[in-house]
């Protein structure tokens, strides 16, 4: 049956491990964290994809890709834990901090700005005055009376 066999665990050393149960027993972590965790730890003990994706219900690529994100940092991790900071250990918390880090989404991209850096200065400094200066009887600015009276200044 699918899932059964024991795949091949990750790799850590002891004190990352004790790092990653330690942390799951606590309890206090935010629940994506939580989960994530749990994924490599299941790595770690040995647990197929397979087992730990029907036993926390989620896609088959979702814990994938937290593994193989996992399996590209862990060298660096390891040789933080062991060497530290100009060769002291690692403190746990530090070494927790850079696992974190492993597991934390990628920064992404927002949307491309719809106005220049000049027309952005033009509107930051035209909300710096009053509205009547420009014969509008509002006592603030609106964003479409900047708008409206910015491109009418174009």
């Amino acid at each position: 049956m699918r899932g059964n066999t024991k795949a091949l665990p990750l790799t850590v050393n002891f004190k990352i491990h004790s790092i990653i149960k330690d942390e799951i027993v606590k309890g206090s972590l935010p629940q994506k964290y939580a989960k994530r965790l749990g994924f490599i730890l299941d790595g770690i003990e040995g647990e197929s994809i397979y087992s730990t994706m029907v036993r926390n219900n989620v896609a088959f690529k979702t814990v994938q890709k937290w593994r193989i994100r996992w399996e590209s940092s862990v060298s660096e991790l390891i040789t933080f834990c062991d060497h530290g900071v100009k060769h002291k250990p690692a403190k746990d918390y530090e070494i927790f901090k850079n696992i974190l880090d492993i597991l934390s989404d990628e920064q992404r991209l927002g949307a491309p700005k719809r106005i220049t850096i000049d027309q952005e200065e033009k509107i930051r400094a035209l909300a710096c005055c009053k509205p009547a200066d420009y014969g509008i009887e509002h006592t603030n600015w609106t964003r479409e009376t900047l708008a409206h009276v910015s491109k009418s200044l174009e």
